[in-house]
């Protein structure tokens, strides 16, 4: 844009005009370079808004693949340290039951009798390391320990105070009622307790006898009898017994308390 000669006729209007002129493309500069600015400053926060967004959802995707690893990573540790086999034995009348244990490391304990419909009882020691079981047809107490040995534990004959030898099998093929043994149950680790009608033939009388399975020492507790004897869970201060009513509660060293 030329400058007017200051000779010119209308030099003021012209002056004032080119100043107008200066002061309007200087604005129209000053505009388009805040705009530039502007669609530059929203491009690279629009691209690095994108790029944050592209990060975290590869953070999220390895987070998530980091998490089913350790979820698989459990299981199969679950899997290596905990799993249940079973011990396969039969009663006297064939039939077939499994002694349920789990195992975590190298520890066997105990879980349950299977399979459980069939109605046999049993009772699983405080420790989970050995289990009992009452075969009812022929009234005896059988004994499973972790090893899988199986044992029948059951006082075959008894020795009156005369003398005379009374034989389990003798004893219920004469009466099929009468109750040698039953309901065996831990009283702790190493002793189980469990009713008889002995050391009488001739009454209906029920007592209580606990077995050492260690030594196999059968032994009859004088303490508790009544027609309608029951055992109840094991507590603080020992086996709960209930006799015609009487509540009470027996150690493995036979001490009876109410």
């Amino acid at each position: 844009m030329s400058k007017p000669s200051i000779f010119s006729r209308d030099y003021k209007k012209r002056m004032r005009r080119r100043k107008i002129r200066l002061a309007l493309s200087f604005f129209v500069v000053i505009i388009l370079i805040g705009i530039i600015i502007i669609v530059n400053k929203a491009y690279f926060t629009k691209n690095s808004n994108n790029q944050s967004a592209v990060k975290i959802s590869e953070n999220t995707n390895n987070i998530s693949e980091s998490t089913k690893q350790e979820t698989k990573t459990e299981t199969k540790t679950e899997t290596k340290t905990a799993k249940e086999e079973s011990f396969d034995f039969k009663l006297s009348d064939g039939k077939p039951l499994k002694a349920v244990y789990e195992i975590k490391g190298s520890e066997k304990t105990f879980k349950n009798l299977s399979p459980v419909e069939s109605n046999v009882y049993y009772n699983i020691s405080p420790s989970a390391k050995n289990i009992v079981v009452f075969d009812s047809s022929v009234q005896s107490i059988i004994l499973i320990d972790t090893s899988g040995t199986v044992q029948d534990i059951t006082n075959l004959n008894y020795t009156s105070s005369n003398g005379s030898k009374i034989n389990r099998d003798e004893v219920l093929k004469a009466n099929s009622n009468y109750i040698w043994c039953q309901s065996p149950k831990f009283i702790d680790d190493n002793t189980i307790a469990y009713i008889s009608q002995l050391p009488w033939l001739q009454k209906t009388t029920k007592y209580v006898w606990k077995v050492n399975i260690n030594t196999k020492e059968h032994t009859y507790l004088r303490a508790i009898q009544g027609e309608n004897v029951e055992f109840g869970e094991l507590e603080g201060k020992g086996l709960k017994v209930t006799a015609d009513g009487n509540v009470m509660y027996l150690t493995s060293d036979g001490n009876v308390s109410n």
